[in-house]
């Protein structure tokens, strides 16, 4: 009995090692491409408007943002010793977020696909969020 505790025991503790390795891994890297600008009226939105839900998605996300060329907004968030640059595109239909660069996030590029850490996408999919809500307030 106590030959099989042990061995359940040593079971449960590579289970949670093995798990815990796997979290700390990376996955593909998060781009959002020509999401749809979409509000709750009939009124189409401007490039303006998104512009601005943009900027105010990135601020209350603690990104810095500076404007770029065109319809082009470079931002970069900052967590502790971990960084990610992005380049985010837009029109007054669409708007699309891409990877630039990141700091201690693990990135890797093989064979034309990256990988990064998955908090990277995490704050993607945040940013996304904070978009699309403030989208819908026009």
């Amino acid at each position: 009995m106590r030959k099989l505790f042990h061995i359940l025991l040593l079971g449960i503790g590579a289970l949670v090692f093995s798990t815990g390795a796997l979290a700390r891994g990376t996955v593909p890297v998060m781009n959002v491409e020509n999401m749809e600008a979409a509000n709750l009226g009939d009124k189409p939105l401007t490039a303006e408007q998104v512009s601005k839900a943009v900027y105010s998605a990135l601020s209350a996300r603690g990104w810095s943002a500076q404007k770029a060329e065109g319809n082009k907004i470079r931002a970069t968030y900052t967590r502790g010793s971990h960084s990610a640059t992005i380049s985010v595109t837009y029109t007054a239909k669409t708007y699309s977020i891409q990877y630039v660069d990141s700091s201690n996030l693990k990135y890797s590029q093989d064979k034309g696909a990256g990988t990064i850490h998955p908090t990277y996408n995490s704050w993607i999919k945040n940013l996304k969020t904070g978009i699309d809500t403030n989208l819908r307030s026009f």
